[in-house]
């Protein structure tokens, strides 16, 4: 019986095995190739280098501006999720207060539409940017990550509000809550899995 099982594992075993060296291929690769010459990686790209060179790490850092580019990742990351998070949510909750409205449901329409529009305007996008000196910098990033965002985060957050009861809203109403009081208060901390959704989706996707 100890016998069946053990032979019963080894195919879990070898698949446990393969998936590791097909992971960790890679990663010796790139260590090897980092620490190598230019002319021992053509001529010895899989081998262990002959001497060890450092001088890879320095082009790539200051000569290819590693630093710099991750800063900028980190800069365009932290305020596009903060910026989407504040818009998407104001203007779901906008969108919510109107929906059983005529103008409500064409607002929402219209805004879920611009998942399935085609980018045909990109040559239109970058003169309106140049003209708001929004080309070629920082602000312009974020400010395409907050505008892509928005037909997908009201289609996840809009839905979620409707399908919150009507309940708390007119207890807040009955409390003297104005609109941003009972969005600050009430809604929020309710939708905050709509809310940390939104967010990491846009972390991942402004990150990359």
């Amino acid at each position: 019986m100890e016998k069946k099982m053990m032979w019963a594992k080894i195919p879990g075993k070898i698949y446990v095995y393969l998936f590791a060296a097909f992971t960790l291929a890679p990663m010796y690769f790139i260590i090897m190739t980092a620490l190598k010459s230019r002319e021992e990686v053509n001529a010895n790209p899989l081998g262990l280098p002959s001497s060890v060179v450092f001088s890879n790490f320095y082009e790539a850092f200051v000569q290819g501006k590693i630093a710099q580019s991750t800063l900028n990742s980190i800069v365009i990351t932290v305020f596009s999720v903060i910026s989407v998070v504040i818009v998407n949510t104001l203007l779901a909750y906008g969108v919510y207060k109107i929906y059983d409205k005529k103008l409500g449901i064409m607002v929402y329409g219209i805004i879920i539409a611009g998942m399935m529009v085609a980018p045909v305007g990109y040559v239109t996008t970058i003169l309106l940017y140049r003209s708001f000196h929004l080309y070629n910098n920082l602000a312009g990033v974020i400010v395409s990550n907050v505008a892509a965002s928005v037909p997908f985060a009201m289609f996840i957050m809009v839905g979620y509000l409707r399908s919150l009861p009507k309940d708390l809203e007119e207890a807040a109403k009955i409390d003297g809550c104005t609109d941003l009081q009972n969005l600050l208060h009430i809604i929020v901390p309710v939708i905050k899995p709509a809310i940390a959704t939104i967010a990491i989706l846009n972390m991942v996707s402004s990150w990359n």
